[in-house]
């Protein structure tokens, strides 16, 4: 996909919602259906598109199921009436930092074995992009859920 620039709807878990930010976020009344983490190929490209400012290093990326295991903080964005998210914060080699956004029961139309095409709920790894100010992530309707920004 890295130089095709093409997608093909593939998709896969590669990792799980810590226990303890799914038990805070069901005491706020916005736990997801799952606690999969899904990433799909075009989350990947609208990640990584020529035009995103602050893209993610590849070599990063293709390490993502190793890079998000330990998140520096993860924040629950609830800035956006009935569409919570969870904010990952991943230090990136270097001072830089990294920001991924995890949209919570989003649904997707997925093709089947059989080629008919299915409504799917997951927790898609919709964007990412490198931070220069950690502390823009202090704002209303954003609370950290585990770890903290320092």
């Amino acid at each position: 996909m890295r130089e095709s620039k093409k997608t093909t709807g593939d998709f896969r878990v590669i990792d799980s919602i810590d226990h303890e930010v799914i038990v805070k976020m069901a005491d706020r009344g916005v736990a997801p259906r799952s606690a999969e983490i899904v990433i799909r190929d075009e989350d990947i490209w609208h990640a990584q598109r020529d035009k995103k400012m602050g893209a993610l290093p590849w070599a990063w990326i293709e390490k993502l199921p190793e890079n998000i295991a330990n998140p520096r903080a993860i924040i629950l964005d609830t800035s956006e009436a009935n569409k919570p998210a969870l904010l990952y914060v991943l230090d990136l080699p270097g001072p830089a930092t990294a920001k991924l956004v995890l949209k919570l029961d989003y649904v997707v139309v997925i093709k089947g074995g059989d080629g008919v095409k299915r409504k799917k709920t997951m927790n898609i790894l919709r964007t990412g992009q490198t931070i220069k100010e950690i502390e823009a992530l202090n704002q209303p309707g954003f609370e950290i859920v585990k770890g903290g920004l320092k």
